[in-house]
């Protein structure tokens, strides 16, 4: 049980009792509102500056104005704690540890959520939006390495994924591939030359191709990538995980292997119906989560203040 000091002389044990139980009654309704409201502005200000447009503008204002400035909340309730902790004055220090306890929880989750949201979402959309879009590609005579800043492409009419010509690597997860093409590979149609059974076309390189994670089986068979079984789909938004474009380009050296056509710039997509709605929904579902989780949070914030204002009470942190 803490000891309370008056001009440097300790306190008698009954005034010091009597001092005690009053303390245990200063948690006020407007302190408990003030840890909520600070714990939720923590935990927006971080998800916001953290995970949305300011940051893909400028890191180093989002970081000032989102963490460190959260943090210096924190940082100043902590400074509060001790400073009545260490002076022993009689005041009560649970009001301000329920707060930096609270304030550090949404900082902490609002960087989590925010990270989580930026990488996910936005940073995709705004990467998107900064690449080149393109119309009427055509796989079979369009070389991939004239369109290395792809974004979103949309294909000459009568393209198609032969989900047949599909192969897959595993590592972990399976990465499947297929090639984006506008005639078939077969050595039966005429072309300028012929490798293998299967057809070279006119670009002399198979450069455009369809992605996805688990979407078909380890041998590539049953390929359902994306929109390859939506007849309507004819565009291709492009892949920007590199750890997965790696596994993809093994998978493309095996099929190059398998096939002996070459695949001199390969170009993964993700094939869909329309690619310029994919890349709003990036956006749109951004925002949808920050909202949503807004409101969790302000729940939470309310159960959670409650909570360490009863353990504190419990553990007799006056």
């Amino acid at each position: 049980m803490a000891r309370f000091f008056e001009d440097g002389v300790v306190l008698s044990a009954e005034r010091n009792a009597l001092l005690q139980s009053k303390l245990r009654k200063q948690f006020t309704f407007m302190e408990f509102v003030l840890a909520v409201v600070l714990s939720f502005l923590c935990f927006w200000d971080c998800f916001y500056f953290t995970g949305f447009h300011i940051r893909y503008d400028s890191f180093y204002v989002a970081l000032v104005f989102g963490p460190i400035l959260c943090g210096l909340v924190v940082a100043g309730t902590l400074a509060i704690v001790m400073s009545r902790y260490f002076r022993q004055e009689r005041k009560s220090i649970r009001m301000w540890l329920v707060v930096f306890t609270m304030t550090a929880i949404g900082t902490v989750l609002g960087c989590i959520f925010g990270e989580a949201t930026y990488f996910e979402n936005i940073l995709k959309h705004y990467t998107y939006e900064d690449m080149a879009s393109y119309t009427n590609i055509d796989p079979s005579g369009d070389q991939g390495g004239a369109f290395m800043d792809a974004g979103r492409v949309y294909f000459k009419e009568g393209t198609y994924v032969p989900d047949y010509r599909a192969l897959a690597f595993k590592n972990m997860d399976i990465y499947c591939i297929a090639p984006i093409i506008r005639q078939p590979l077969d050595s039966s149609v005429e072309a300028s030359a012929t490798i293998s059974g299967f057809t070279l076309p006119p670009s002399g390189t198979i450069d455009w191709w369809a992605v996805g994670t688990n979407c078909c089986g380890e041998d590539g068979n049953s390929f359902t990538c994306g929109s390859v079984a939506n007849g309507k789909a004819r565009s291709g938004l492009r892949l920007l995980d590199e750890t997965a474009q790696k596994n993809y380009l093994i998978a493309v050296q095996e099929w190059v292997g398998t096939t002996g056509l070459p695949a001199r710039h390969p170009l993964f997509f993700t094939w869909t119906v329309d690619p310029y709605s994919d890349m709003k929904d990036l956006y749109t579902n951004a925002w949808s989560s920050f909202w949503r989780t807004l409101m969790l949070y302000s729940i939470c914030a309310v159960f959670g203040t409650f909570f360490f204002m009863v353990f504190f009470q419990y553990v007799k942190v006056y």
